[in-house]
């Protein structure tokens, strides 16, 4: 045993023999670096999943926040709609409804009958409101009061679209339908 080390030790004193150590101790070197560097890529990798996860976690978490104070925010202000317990909604439907009655349209789900009684309440629960688009459901209002229909579609269409209607919008005025005091002038057949 003590004459392989002899050798050993003659084979590091001689040139060529050092030359091999210094090679082999550089591959080593070489192949701990190469190794360090390999799990250095790895934890780098690993963190940048770990942060990707994280801020796509928290953009969900934000979107999240955002469509739920949207929500709060649009159950507050048709909260805010509210007088005396009738909703404006509630008064689009009717309207919607009673304008149903009278437009011609692919589709149309429910109708009410326009009548003055009706007419009356909705303009004195519009005018106690605060609806936003007060003004302009009232003057609705008045003019099938005074009989005029030659808006019907156009006002079936402004609360159907209040109403996020998706289906129906009116496409003419059904004439037969009309109430009894209306002063619609049905267009004439005869050609001249």
């Amino acid at each position: 045993m003590f004459k392989v080390l002899d050798r050993i030790e003659a084979a590091l004193s001689s040139k060529k023999g050092k030359i091999i150590c210094g090679v082999v101790a550089l591959a080593v070197i070489g192949l701990i670096v190469f190794q360090e560097v390999q799990e250095a890529k790895q934890v780098a990798t690993e963190k940048a999943r770990v942060e990707a996860v994280q801020a796509d976690k928290r953009a969900a978490q934000l979107k999240a926040d955002e469509e739920k104070k949207a929500g709060q925010e649009r159950k507050a202000a048709a909260e805010n709609q509210y007088n005396n317990n009738h909703p404006v909604s509630l008064v689009y439907e009717e309207m919607h409804e009673m304008a149903n009655s009278i437009v011609i349209s692919d589709d149309i789900w429910e109708e009410k009958p326009i009548t003055k009684a009706d007419i009356a309440r909705l303009i004195n629960t519009i005018r106690g409101s605060t609806y936003k688009d007060k003004q302009i459901l009232v003057a609705m209002l008045q003019r099938w009061d005074n009989g005029i229909f030659s808006q019907a579609v156009t006002d079936h269409d402004f609360v159907w679209h209040a109403l996020e209607g998706n289906v129906g919008r009116a496409t003419g005025i059904d004439t037969d339908n009309l109430p009894s005091w209306s002063n619609f002038q049905k267009p004439s057949s005869r050609k001249k």
